[in-house]
């Protein structure tokens, strides 16, 4: 069994090589997009593995999840002011994700230990309640 698997992400197909070194892998990729080349007739096999290497301005990755959209809101200001679990899980359901409140939660305590939001008890009626804000940069 192979230590390692890497999929190639191209424009035409996806290859995916497994191997035990980069270097074992690269050169199998480099292998197979040739002989793919040839075998879809395409001109040039050198300038389909070309095309098919990954490279940033080509394929750009996209952050998914929970977190990486309530990051999201972080960046447009959404959090400068203190918001509560139920005020952000309402601009959530407004934007299509509908998540319970547990889940929620998990999440913003995530971002709270990586140190990207901070969290207070805010008092509502008689009642502690956790809200969440934009960590304040600290130095200078």
């Amino acid at each position: 069994m192979s230590k390692y698997q890497v999929t190639f992400k191209g424009q035409i197909f996806d290859i995916t090589v497994s191997g035990d070194t980069a270097k074992e892998i690269v050169e199998d990729y480099r292998i197979i997009s040739k002989e793919v080349g040839r075998i879809l007739g395409v001109k040039s096999a050198n300038r389909l593995a070309k095309e098919l290497e990954p490279t940033a301005s080509k394929r750009e990755v996209m952050p998914r999840g929970l977190p990486s959209k309530i990051m999201e809101f972080v960046e447009e200001g959404f959090f400068d002011s203190p918001k509560k679990l139920q005020e952000i899980q309402e601009v959530l359901r407004k934007k299509g994700i509908t998540k319970p409140v547990t889940t929620l939660s998990a999440r913003l305590t995530e971002l709270v230990q990586r140190q990207l939001l901070e969290r207070d008890f805010e008092l509502v009626g008689n009642k502690k309640v956790w809200v969440y804000r934009r960590r304040k940069a600290t130095g200078s």
